[in-house]
């Protein structure tokens, strides 16, 4: 944990409330399910063969998981589209104050063909990972209940399942989901925009918190020391595409590079660094002065 005299890990994306939002969204369809199962083995017979207890169980998790999942995703205020499309429009904003050109508001983008068409595409794999979720809850309950010597055992047994295969999971799918739907929209904000170069915003990255150690090896390998040819942490448009989220529950994001910078500005003179945590770091990117990119780690 950071000390008092560390600074607070910072969300380059600034969309926590969206993440805690979609996040309690599937937690209240979970406890559902957790209610419903719980009933339901109230009311079993467990001397009763178990080959028979298996199939009628089985058929009430699979019509309660296809119900609930339907319910969730659909909702109107709380459902996949909504997700989706509030995490594309908070990118564009945020796109349309870093871009030169004059861009349409994020209302009025999203109606757009290629933000509607890229806000679909990630209905689409948000509802893939759900479906994915669900058939592994389904088979790991199964398990469970036929390893159940007893209500009690049953009940407790597929609660921990519940959280661990349901709710675990889907807290990350809605984190993720929505960054990438705001990365999704920044990039395509700034090709629309006419740029071609962006460099990563890491989470947990020296110049984004410091004094922070815990610092993410796999971002911080993406923002400062991958090179593409055009400088470590420098990308093109189409290389950056699919990147973010690095992992489960990144909060990377990128940002652009100001016009006509193509590579890195090199390495820093000798002396002119500042000590951030675990490491040396050029002075421009201390948590204070966060807006200079692809500059080379010394």
């Amino acid at each position: 944990m950071p000390t008092t005299a560390e600074a607070r890990s910072v969300d380059p994306t600034r969309t926590g409330v969206l993440r805690k939002r979609y996040a309690q969204h599937y937690r209240a369809m979970w406890q559902r399910v957790n209610a419903a199962i719980s009933e339901y083995i109230d009311g079993v017979d467990f001397s009763r063969p178990l080959p028979q207890r298996m199939v009628e169980f089985n058929r009430f998790v699979d019509t309660l998981l296809q119900q609930e999942l339907g319910r969730a995703e659909g909702d109107q205020e709380r459902g996949l589209r909504a997700m989706a499309t509030a995490a594309y429009m908070r990118g564009i904003a945020q796109a349309n104050t870093e871009v030169e050109e004059d861009m349409p508001p994020a209302q009025q983008a999203v109606r757009q063909p290629d933000h509607d068409s890229a806000i679909a595409a990630l209905i689409l794999l948000l509802s893939t990972q759900l479906g994915g979720v669900r058939s592994s809850l389904t088979g790991q309950l199964l398990q469970r209940y036929q390893q159940a010597n007893g209500s009690a055992d049953a009940k407790s047994a597929l609660r921990e399942r519940i959280q661990k295969a349901g709710r675990t999971p889907t807290d990350g799918i809605a984190a993720d989901g929505v960054v990438r739907g705001y990365n999704d929209a920044l990039l395509n904000t700034y090709e629309a925009a006419g740029l071609q170069f962006v460099g990563v915003v890491e989470e947990k990255a020296f110049f984004q918190t410091a004094e922070d150690r815990r610092v993410c090896a796999r971002c911080y390998e993406a923002s400062q020391r991958t090179d593409n040819g055009f400088g470590p942490g420098i990308y093109t448009i189409a290389q950056a595409r699919g990147l973010i989220p690095m992992h489960s529950r990144c909060r990377c994001r990128w940002r652009r590079l100001p016009p006509g910078l193509t590579s890195s500005q090199g390495t820093l003179p000798a002396g002119s660094t500042r000590r951030q945590g675990e490491w040396r770091v050029p002075v421009e990117l201390a948590p204070q002065n966060r807006n200079v990119q692809g500059l080379r780690r010394r």
